[in-house]
């Protein structure tokens, strides 16, 4: 460990202007071939180094670094600086009290990411950092293989989103492409079903899809923005289009009309040409869990979207989850 005391201290230089977003790019494009990126926090630093991300440094407090001799291990260089110190080079108080920089790899187009996969999430329009980072903490939590963006999404490798994902943007792989066309007709080559997730009235309830084998793997789950959702294109290329069922209380309001019990899960099946399962039959679910019903253990349904897997997220934050130690982190 390399103890420093002055801010200006040039080793430092990749932690500096952490809040300033125009010097972050600057500071990030030149650092490395492809850019640099930078992580905050003990369980982000430990998603890190079990990634293939390459490290670059580690930015400690003292008080941390008595703590943290095996999760910095075979890392390097570790630099020490007090929390003043931290706080004047980053522009804040780093109150968790490591930092980490790392190299960006080089941009993967679809088809890289595809290879072999069954189960994808696909994101269009996501440009909020918390809502890319809750995504893709759903997402390991469900299984899922590898997530494609559209142009419009948040950076998956920005400080905040890699926290709130409890730093499964640093393991789960991900890609962007041309646009959500493209994505999609991307998808159709791997042999993949794309399904819409949408709140709207005229989408198959997510318990009779699974019923129905519409969510079996290899199967493309499409969500869009918290505010706007899915675009109209989208959703037509998307088809079949799926929401979960709201219960009759939940956090969100009241429930839709389109809610009915078990009645309305049978007329719904038949719209979609979907044969029912018998009363006490055992439905088949998905490997994640997410189809029975359209409800993991101790959630309230909720509307699929528009933020899509989002409605799952306390599911996601379950004591059995791969995010589950990160999920109160994630709230601070």
């Amino acid at each position: 460990m390399l103890h420093i005391e002055d801010p200006d201290d040039p080793r430092l230089d990749d932690y500096r202007h952490l809040t300033d977003a125009a010097a972050r790019r600057s500071i990030e494009a030149s650092g490395a071939p492809h850019g640099i990126f930078v992580v905050e926090g003990p369980l982000a630093l430990d998603q890190l180094r079990a990634s293939t991300h390459r490290v670059r440094s580690v930015l400690i407090t003292p008080s941390r670094a008595e703590t943290s001799a095996e999760r910095l291990q075979g890392l390097g260089p570790v630099y020490v600086a007090d929390r003043a110190v931290l706080a004047e080079v980053c522009g804040f108080d780093v109150h968790r009290g490591v930092l980490a920089a790392a190299d960006r790899p080089a941009p993967a187009a679809p088809a890289e990411v595809l290879a072999g996969r069954t189960r994808v999430l696909v994101l269009e329009g996501v440009s909020d950092n918390e809502n890319v980072g809750a995504l893709f903490r759903n997402a390991a939590a469900l299984g899922i293989d590898a997530v494609l963006l559209d142009p419009a999404c948040t950076d998956p490798l920005y400080r905040r989103s890699i926290r709130v994902s409890s730093g499964w943007t640093l393991r789960v792989p991900f890609a962007r492409g041309a646009d959500s066309a493209d994505l999609l007709a991307t998808l159709r080559q791997f042999g993949l079903r794309s399904v819409a997730l949408t709140p709207a009235d005229d989408a198959i309830a997510v318990d009779v899809a699974a019923r129905g084998g519409l969510l079996d793997d290899p199967v493309a789950l499409v969500v869009g923005a918290e505010g706007p959702g899915l675009s109209a294109a989208t959703t037509q290329r998307a088809a079949p289009l799926c929401r979960a069922r709201w219960a009759t209380r939940t956090t969100m309001g009241a429930p839709p009309k389109s809610a009915s019990g078990l009645s309305g899960s049978r007329v719904e099946a038949r719209r979609a040409g979907i044969s029912t399962v018998k009363a006490g039959a055992s439905a088949p679910v998905a490997k994640a869990g997410v189809a029975s019903g359209g409800v993991m253990p101790g959630v309230r349904p909720a509307a699929c979207g528009p933020a899509g897997l989002r409605v799952l997220r306390r599911s996601a934050c379950g004591p059995h989850s791969p995010a589950s130690r990160g999920c109160r982190r994630a709230r601070d």
